[in-house]
Order: C-alpha cells, then sequence, then structure tokens
C-alpha cells in the first residue's frame, strides 16, 4: 500500500508538469508535444522502475531524479520552440521587406505610367496644334492673293539683292541701298539718312520680335500673298506717328513644313507706295 501511494505522489508532479507543457497554447508544433509525451514517459518509467526494485532510494531521491528528466527534456522542447520561433520572426520579416519592395515597384510603375500618359497628352496637343495651324495655313493660302513678278522695261533697272546667310534674295527698285548681315537686310533710299527707319527689313523669324512689331501697329488687317509656292501673311495698319501710308508685319511660312523662316517688315514712303512693296515681295526668292 505504501508503495502505492509512493508512487502516486512520485507521479503527481510530472502528470500536472504534462498537462500544463503538452497543452496547445504553450507549445508551437506537434513534434513538441510528442517530445513531452515521450519525457513524462521516460519519468514515469523511473517511477515505475523504483516502486517494483529500487526499494532502497527514498522517495526524494526518485522525485528529484523524475524531476531531473522531466526538467530535461522541458529544456530541450523549450530550446525547439525558440529556434522556431526565431526562424518565424526572420520569415515575418522577410515578408514585409517583400511587401515594401512590392509597394515600392508599384508605385514607381504608376509614377512611369502617368509620366507616359503626360506625355502621349503632350503629344497629342502638340500634333493637334499642329494640325490646326496646317488647316489654318492652308485657308490662308487658299485665300492668299498671288503675286507675279513684274516684267518690261521699268522692272529692267531694278538692281538685284541678296544675303547668303538668311538665304534670300530679291530685286529693288532703283536708288535703294542695303545692308546685309547675319542679323538681316535692310534697303533703305539712297537719299536716306542711317538713323531713320528703312522701307524693308528681312530677318530670321523670331516670334517675340513679331508679336512687338504687331503690336506696335493700330487699324490692323490680315494680308496674305503667295510667293513662288511660299506663303507670305501678317498685318497691315498704321504705325503710331505714321500720317500716309501703311506699314506691314509679315511672316514667310513653307507650305511643305508648316514653318515660319522669316520676318519681313516694310512700310510705305513717299516714293514707295503699296504695289512697289508688293513687286519686291514678288521678287522674294527662298534658298531650298
Amino acid at each position: 500500500m505504501s508503495t502505492t501511494k509512493t508512487g502516486l505522489w512520485q507521479t503527481g508532479g510530472f502528470d500536472v508538469a504534462f498537462a500544463i507543457f503538452s497543452s496547445n497554447d504553450f507549445f508551437l508544433s506537434k513534434n513538441h508535444r510528442l517530445l513531452a509525451y515521450f519525457c513524462h514517459f521516460c519519468a514515469f518509467s523511473l517511477v515505475c522502475m523504483s516502486s517494483m526494485s529500487w526499494q532502497r532510494f527514498s522517495f526524494l531521491g526518485w522525485m528529484s531524479l523524475g524531476a531531473l528528466a522531466a526538467a530535461l527534456g522541458f529544456a530541450v522542447v523549450l530550446q525547439q520552440a525558440r529556434i522556431e520561433r526565431q526562424g518565424l520572426e526572420i520569415r515575418v520579416a522577410q515578408l514585409e521587406q517583400t511587401v515594401v519592395r512590392n509597394e515600392d515597384e508599384k508605385a514607381h510603375l504608376a509614377s512611369q505610367a502617368n509620366e507616359r500618359v503626360e506625355e502621349a497628352a503632350r503629344a497629342l496637343s502638340h500634333a493637334q496644334q499642329t494640325v490646326e495651324q496646317i488647316r489654318h495655313d492652308q485657308q490662308l493660302l487658299a485665300e492668299a492673293l498671288p503675286l507675279t513678278r513684274p516684267t518690261g522695261r521699268a522692272y529692267a533697272t531694278w538692281v538685284d539683292a541678296f544675303s547668303l546667310p538668311l538665304g534670300v534674295s530679291l530685286r529693288l527698285p532703283p536708288g535703294t541701298k542695303t545692308y546685309a548681315d547675319e542679323r538681316g537686310l535692310i534697303a533703305m533710299r539712297a537719299n536716306q539718312a542711317t538713323s531713320t527707319l528703312p522701307w524693308l527689313s528681312i530677318s530670321p523669324y523670331d516670334a517675340n520680335q513679331t508679336s512687338l512689331l504687331q503690336s506696335s501697329i493700330h487699324d490692323s488687317e490680315s494680308v496674305s500673298y503667295l510667293v513662288a509656292g511660299n506663303l507670305v501673311t501678317g498685318v497691315r495698319g498704321k504705325r503710331g506717328g505714321q500720317a500716309g501710308g501703311y506699314t506691314y508685319v509679315l511672316q514667310v511660312v513653307s507650305p511643305q513644313s508648316g514653318q515660319t523662316s522669316h520676318l519681313i517688315w516694310a512700310q510705305t514712303q513717299s516714293d514707295i507706295t503699296e504695289a512697289r512693296i508688293q513687286d519686291t515681295l514678288a521678287s522674294l526668292a527662298l534658298r531650298s
């Protein structure tokens, strides 16, 4: 009877520990619970052996041996659980890095897509403006007044003028002096002071300069001429302080490319009539 009681006392502690450490809340995997079963079995076997054959061992000695065996088993289980937990933490950190990297790639792809959409929108806007400009130029071509080079004995006295940097040549009425360089070509009457405005000026096209010259005239109206396949278009009006006549601000546009190449400024004077300005424009030739 005492032996049975002793065995119960000896195994009671292990049963409690086994119930605690083999629960699902404590262990992380099935392998840990199996190891706990094994430790409990070893401890229980030791106690059974003590109750049958090792009668001389004291109750305290057998309890100590059983506790030691259980502690060793539990230490192994806890170590395995700690290793598994560390592995899971590493895996979670890797997954978090993957999520962050995916989010960055997603944002980068979205940014690239937005840039491409904006670039396509700009290209579309530019194409639409080009189409509108071509339509406008085609309408001006249809409405433009064709200018033909004059003939006759009076025209034979006109002189040739050209500018290699501008790539232009034309004929000017007699009694005209010209100045030409890379900045442009100007024509003045022979008896005209150099400090006064010329009656003709041709320069490379500049949008700002064109706007400035157009803003200097009032009561303006649109004019268009067709000269040797090129469109010469702009406005005609009166400049401030101009007693009579007109001032022209014109642009030379190539119908093939739609590009504006030259800016022409002209004004009537005492012996430079609108007819003479038009005859001068009719002789304009551009280097292709």
